[in-house]
């Protein structure tokens, strides 16, 4: 039997984290509202393990390969179009249907690895409000580039749990890799201690372990350990404090509650982590720099012994149907 046409491929990496995947999976979602007799398929070097794909979802398929396979995998199934998420896909000179990149926040110097060396992308979704961030694109790098806003998914509000000890949610996001979350710890378990020793308030601490950690890995100061796959953002909405890394969907989870958080960038290839917490630290709480553990364990025993809110942070509608309508208006000039 034939297999089933795909009319658009996304393609994401999802090695170390997941924030690729939920971009693709919500615009898949508002480009399914708008067409749902399109037929969609994702193309990742890693399981999805956030989405439940047994569901119907806007992902009729999902093949996984190595990055370096992906075009390959493409041109196997030839669709009408293809997008990837802050991908440089090798090979990419091989797709002749039309291209989209979905172009996540990244420090001006590595904009030009995400080019197409045989023609311009046809369209570039910038998943940012204009003030927030405008790549100086190279020349020729895109047709067309639109602004879609924030993408994110929504974070339920939660009743406060004022008879309870605080809790100081720890999350490293999907999980990053060993290297980085032994880093993290070295900073954050010292962190702990000197909050403990300086807050009037006995406070829980309790870590995430994303969808890509280890279960060997832990912080040696953390009160239980929980799993929590795709509903991070009903954790963080729970808690009293966060500590979190500074991944684009951590942050845009966390502006919409009213919880303060406490910011600690980490090194990516292609992600500025300390950019993003210098812009952010002010408006959640507090953005760590290295070494710098005293103010941070200050900072920590402060908010915690004084229960500190904070106003949540108006993002505005999500960028899904922004985008999707982008990608629908490239299909139809086809």
């Amino acid at each position: 039997m034939p297999e089933t046409a795909v009319d658009i491929w996304f393609c994401a990496s999802a090695r170390s984290g997941l924030g690729h995947l939920m971009r693709c999976h919500a615009i898949a979602c508002a480009l399914a509202q708008r067409r749902p007799e399109l037929r969609l398929g994702m193309i990742a070097n890693a399981p999805p393990v956030a989405f439940d794909t047994r569901q119907a979802g806007p992902f009729a398929e999902h093949v996984i390969v190595e990055r370096d396979r992906m075009a390959a995998a493409v041109m196997s199934r030839p669709p009408r179009l293809v997008v990837a998420d802050t991908l440089v896909m090798p090979g990419i000179e091989t797709l002749t249907m039309p291209r989209a990149l979905i172009m996540r926040e990244m420090p001006d110097d590595r904009l030009a690895a995400f080019g197409c060396a045989d023609r311009p992308w046809d369209l570039v979704v910038i998943p940012n409000p204009v003030h927030e961030w405008q790549p100086r694109l190279p020349a020729g790098f895109t047709v067309e580039s639109v602004h879609a806003g924030w993408i994110y998914r929504r974070t339920p509000s939660v009743r406060r749990r004022l008879a309870c000890d605080p809790m100081l949610l720890v999350s490293f996001g999907g999980g990053g890799n060993a290297l980085t979350r032994r880093m993290l710890a070295e900073q954050i378990e010292p962190m702990i201690h000197l909050a403990r020793q300086a807050s009037e308030q006995r406070f829980d601490v309790v870590q995430v372990r994303g969808p890509r950690a280890s279960r060997q890995d832990g912080l040696s100061g953390a009160d239980r350990f929980i799993e929590v796959g795709g509903k991070l953002n009903q954790w963080l909405a729970r808690a009293d404090v966060v500590i979190s890394t500074v991944g684009y969907n951590s942050i845009l989870e966390l502006a919409q509650t009213d919880v303060p958080a406490m910011l600690i960038p980490i090194e990516r290839s292609i992600d500025d982590q300390a950019r993003r917490a210098r812009q952010w630290g002010p408006r959640l709480g507090h953005h760590h720099r290295e070494g710098d553990l005293e103010n941070s364990a200050s900072w920590l025993a402060q908010t915690i012994t004084g229960r500190r809110r904070r106003p949540p942070i108006d993002l505005g509608p999500s960028g899904q149907d922004q985008a999707a309508a982008a990608l629908e208006r490239l299909l139809e000039r086809r």
